[in-house]
């Protein structure tokens, strides 16, 4: 096993001890398993703007989320529904599998997904933008969505993307920190879930600085 090898390995240990936090449940295990194989077969060989990973970044996302959900046990110290953490975090980890591979399309991810929940795959097409849309009108079809999971997975996603546009090209830093403002707009009509709410506190905080950069 190479050293690479290795690192993935325990890297999907430590993801696996996060999820098991909240999820006992064989079947919900067990699909996110298949997704988060799934994400990492999809994404093999794609790299970010950062250099890392497409598959990081959709496991990182996926994180982002169980940190929220960490904070607000943490600190209430309530209950949580496992099928609804299940749902967010298999979501998180195939939301890019349509738009950025090609390899897969929604009625695919609902052959495994439906054993949780039979909306999941909706919510990754909700994710995913139309590549037919003119410019300017990309993520019409995203905000026309009121679903909280597709907000939550969408948050996430947007959260670690933020963490790392440093490392991206002047010009798109100001595309994308305008486009996020719309986003946290979008975010923040209705909002009541505390996870969600933690989550659009830290695209807020990026988005500030950035703004502030671009001053």
């Amino acid at each position: 096993m190479t050293q690479i090898e290795h690192k993935d390995q325990r890297d999907r240990v430590r993801f696996f001890d996060r999820v098991k936090k909240y999820v006992s449940n064989d079947m919900y295990l067990t699909v996110i398993e298949m997704a988060y194989d799934e994400a990492k077969k999809s994404h093999q060989g794609q790299l970010r703007d950062d250099g890392s990973r497409y598959f990081d970044h959709a496991k990182r996302a996926a994180l982002i989320f169980l940190d929220a959900v960490d904070m607000v046990t943490n600190v209430k110290g309530q209950d949580v529904d496992e099928k609804d953490i299940a749902i967010v975090v298999i979501a998180t980890l195939l939301h890019d599998v349509v738009e950025d591979t090609y390899n897969i399309e929604p009625r695919h991810i609902n052959l495994f997904t439906m054993h949780v929940d039979t909306g999941i795959a909706q919510v990754v097409d909700n994710v995913t933008k139309d590549p037919n849309a003119e410019v300017g009108h990309k993520l019409d079809k995203l905000m026309a969505c009121s679903d909280l999971y597709t907000k939550l997975t969408k948050a996430s996603d947007r959260s670690d993307n933020m963490k790392t546009l440093h490392l991206c090209s002047p010009e798109k830093i100001k595309r994308k920190t305008q486009e996020t403002r719309a986003i946290i707009e979008w975010l923040q009509s209705g909002i009541t879930c505390e996870y969600l709410l933690l989550i659009v506190f830290d695209i807020e905080n990026e988005v500030l600085k950035y703004e502030a950069l671009l001053k």
